[in-house]
């Protein structure tokens, strides 16, 4: 065979090979764009059910405040199971500061309590609703951001409406405080106690406060001290922790 015909050949089967692949690869964008279209066709809810998703969707908005609410006023935990508390004029609230001794819950765990209350509470946000055909379990994810707690949940909801059908399944909700920075100063806080155990040291405690943009305040109860810490956003949100000194 003269070298002529092996390069011909050679550049033919490259030629071909090039052409093999661009084939696949506009197949596999074509694949991928049907997929994306199904997916955000999937993703629109028909006019007839958008009052049902809102409906939900508002209910779901005030149980994650709910969640918020029980767990910072109890110290950031919901059940106090098996956990040190005190009862101030009727308020259960969790030990922090327990003789010097750091339990201050981490933010995993506050995640975790945040979103059990949702799953356990969700279908109150059904119960209510008309048309519905079905309900499955919820399963909620809890994200502390920076500005905001953001609850992601899963939540189908099969309905049917004037012989349509549909299901809504994905449900997002937040509220705007900054819980996960009032975990972190509560910490601080209570660290701080442990090194000074001789006083309650005011101007650490206002420095630490002012370096996060909250206010503190406290209050003298029996042997224990009550802390509340102020979010200034938004107005009104207070997350409450006692110390025990002995």
């Amino acid at each position: 065979m003269k070298r002529g015909q092996v390069t011909l050949y050679i550049v033919t089967g490259l030629v071909l090979l090039i052409a093999i692949a661009s084939i696949l690869y506009l197949r596999s964008e074509f694949v991928k764009s049907i997929v994306s279209t199904i997916t955000e066709k999937a993703a629109v809810v028909p006019p007839e059910f958008v009052p049902i998703k809102d409906e939900i969707e508002n209910c779901l908005t005030d149980l994650s405040k709910e969640a918020i609410d029980l767990l910072s006023l109890h110290g950031g935990y919901i059940g106090l199971k098996d956990r040190p508390y005190v009862d101030y004029l009727g308020l259960n609230i969790a030990y922090l500061n327990y003789n010097f001794n750091n339990i201050v819950p981490d933010k995993s765990s506050v995640k975790k309590d945040l979103a059990k209350y949702v799953n356990e509470n969700a279908k109150r946000c059904i119960e209510n609703v008309s048309d519905v055909i079905s309900i499955g379990e919820a399963k909620s994810e809890v994200n502390l951001l920076e500005n905001k707690v953001l609850t992601e949940i899963n939540l189908p909801v099969k309905l049917q409406k004037k012989g349509l059908t549909f299901e809504l399944k994905d449900f997002k909700v937040e509220f705007p405080v900054r819980l996960g920075k009032i975990i972190d100063t509560v910490n601080e806080l209570v660290n701080e106690q442990i090194r000074d155990r001789e006083r309650l040291c005011l101007s650490c405690m206002n420095d630490i406060a002012a370096r996060n943009n909250l206010y503190i305040q406290t209050f003298s109860y029996r042997n224990d001290i009550i802390f509340v810490v102020n979010d200034a956003s938004p107005a009104g949100y207070r997350f409450m922790f006692a110390s025990k000194f002995g």
